[in-house]
């Protein structure tokens, strides 16, 4: 298993490393590595890359940038990328694939919506495209590969008629430019959210997520 994160220096309060360890079978550690820069880094999401590295997604302090970091199979660094899309005050990456091509596309969210992000194999940025709904606010929670060579996001918003958080889907073709998108729940009674989606054998797509209670305080998943 490969895990990713942060830590959080014990001598130094305000300062958080990005991390990443992994693990035998048995969930016995092998190895642990930091990574450090002048920003706090947080991991959000691993993937084992086609040449046998890792790949971390994540973000820097006060959410300013998406903070990216290739490494090989012994978790040392390849080279990392930081980024702040043009526009945006926040950012937060949520979770990543690796496109045939070996470049990556990220998803997450920001103050401009729900977001695809696309770089090559060296982590230069190609495109980067935002998903909003009328209501003015979106957020992707995962992304996968459509079997028409596009992407499916995954994530939440709010919608009409009571503005609570719902589970949001988004189809895009292949340079993500949006082809159809859905909502799905929320009201005063329940808030919902997607955190994860697959694409079934037979074309259709599976989600997992949350519901809150709002009349119980409860999630439920």
């Amino acid at each position: 298993y490969i895990i990713t994160g942060y830590t959080e220096n014990i001598y130094s309060p305000w300062n958080k490393y990005g991390l990443i360890i992994k693990l035998n079978e048995y969930g016995d550690t092998l190895w642990s590595k930091f990574y450090i820069n002048l920003d706090e880094i947080y991991g959000r999401n691993v993937i084992h890359t086609f040449d046998n590295g890792y790949f971390i997604s994540g973000t820097t302090d006060y959410m300013e940038n998406i903070y990216l970091i290739k490494t090989d199979n012994n978790g040392d660094t390849l080279w990392t990328r930081k980024y702040q899309p043009e526009g945006t005050a926040f950012v937060l990456a949520s979770a990543t694939i690796q496109a045939p091509d070996s470049g990556y596309v990220n998803t997450g969210y920001s103050d401009l919506g729900a977001y695809l992000f696309k770089i090559n194999k060296n982590g230069d940025s190609l495109w980067c495209k935002y998903y909003i709904n009328s209501s003015g606010s979106a957020g992707g929670y995962d992304v996968q590969f459509a079997s028409d060579g596009g992407y499916i996001i995954a994530g939440v918003t709010s919608a009409p008629p009571d503005y609570q958080s719902a589970i949001y889907l988004i189809k895009t073709d292949a340079n993500g430019d949006t082809l159809w998108t859905k909502t799905y729940g929320g009201s005063n009674s329940y808030k919902t959210c997607a955190s994860s989606i697959y694409q079934t054998n037979e074309g259709g797509y599976i989600i997992a997520g949350k519901i809150y209670d709002t009349l119980t305080t409860n999630y439920n998943i």
